[in-house]
């Protein structure tokens, strides 16, 4: 159960105060893109994705897209954002999660220190069992949408009996209760 345990919990993305990861000394945040920085099946970044990654980087952080998805869908994507932003938007596609094998050596080769790193996503299979193989901080998000790619739907139904533990137990952190 330990690899399943985020160090903490937000409804959405969008509701974190950027003073939260400053407080908490990371510098890099690693972001799941579908269902957590933007719905599945949107094909360029919403307004809330834009105003989110914009503060994010305005506030001297780096964001660094973690996604299972494909090179052309993720790339598509971070195309969409304002030519100020997107240069600054490194990605990894493919990336396996939750194994981190690809995202570490990403890392070590872009001189990124794993203890100034944040893993923000969805879902605990893998983006969460990701950031704790990778001995990294983690924040578990709700998805944005009910509505998920046919691949996903497995890991959904064990992601909620999974959910469902944590809670009963306690160990779902609110990120407002670690902020102040």
């Amino acid at each position: 159960m330990k690899k399943f345990i985020p160090s903490f919990y937000s409804k959405n993305i969008f509701e974190i105060n950027i003073d939260f990861f400053l407080k908490n000394n990371f510098k890099y945040i690693l972001c799941d893109l579908d269902n957590t920085l933007d719905a599945y099946f949107n094909k360029k970044p919403s307004q809330f994705a834009k105003n989110f990654v914009k503060k994010i980087i305005d506030s001297g952080l780096d964001i660094i897209i973690v996604s299972n998805n494909s090179k052309k869908r993720v790339k598509n994507y971070c195309d969409g954002f304002d030519a100020q932003y997107k240069n600054k938007i490194k990605f990894v596609s493919r990336a396996l999660k939750p194994y981190k094998f690809k995202v570490k050596k990403f890392l070590l080769l872009n001189n990124i220190p794993l203890n100034k790193c944040i893993m923000v996503g969805d879902q605990i299979l893998t983006d969460i069992k990701f950031a704790n193989n990778l001995k990294i901080s983690s924040l578990l998000t709700e998805e944005l949408e009910n509505k998920n790619q046919f691949i996903s739907l497995i890991n959904k139904k064990i992601d909620k009996i999974i959910r469902r533990k944590l809670l009963k137990r306690n160990l779902l952190k609110n990120w407002r209760d670690i902020y102040g």
